[in-house]
């Protein structure tokens, strides 16, 4: 999370006046109340901690949240990101895990890292991540590895892999610098998807 300096809450929880913060020398506590936010988080109700310390490697948060309310999914979580920044080229480094508990009493884990690099003066970035969350016995799996790309143009190299824990199914996509990426089943199944992207 983003530390807004006032008791006004990140931009991307709306209401804006649904998260407050409050901060202790260099942890900060922010409380939700009914929020929704990125990637379809919608009521997101309770506490989440975060300190932040400065080192010769960069920036670092950890965070913590027990008994997060969740769309009806009471989960615990915990985060630790890096933020270093070297000859104009930025990186950062996060790792993610969680367990909880869903609205009808299914066991519930999620679990992430990834490491995104960039330089603001030419565009360019690299993306290397895996992440995974399990419904009980079944986990539904995804990672994307040499992933590379400048604004406005198609990707140059990558590999972006997705399991489905029902079906057991992989679809694999595989960026090549063209406008198109080629994607292949575990099944046999393979095909091509248009990007909008310059080559």
């Amino acid at each position: 999370m983003h530390y807004a300096g006032s008791s006004d809450g990140p931009t991307w929880w709306q209401p804006a006046s649904c998260v407050k913060t409050s901060a202790e020398l260099n942890v900060v506590t922010y409380t939700l109340d009914n929020c929704t936010g990125p990637s379809g988080l919608v009521h997101v109700t309770g506490s989440a901690v975060v300190t932040y310390s400065a080192a010769a490697d960069g920036i670092h948060a950890s965070g913590t949240a027990s008994a997060l309310q969740v769309n009806g999914t009471t989960m615990d979580l915990s985060a630790a990101a890096n933020y270093p920044v070297t000859n104009g080229t930025k990186k950062l480094v996060v790792a993610t895990n969680g367990s909880g508990v869903g609205p009808r009493g299914n066991s519930i884990t999620r679990n992430g890292s990834y490491r995104l690099t960039w330089n603001d003066a030419t565009g360019c970035g690299t993306l290397d991540g895996a992440w995974s969350t399990g419904i009980n016995h079944a986990t539904w799996a995804t990672s994307i590895s040499n992933y590379a790309q400048c604004i406005g143009h198609c990707p140059t190299s990558g590999r972006l892999a997705h399991t489905g824990g029902l079906s057991g199914v992989t679809v694999t996509v595989d960026f090549d610098g063209s406008s198109q990426a080629r994607w292949t089943s575990s099944r046999g199944h393979s095909g091509t998807i248009g990007l909008f992207c310059i080559k």
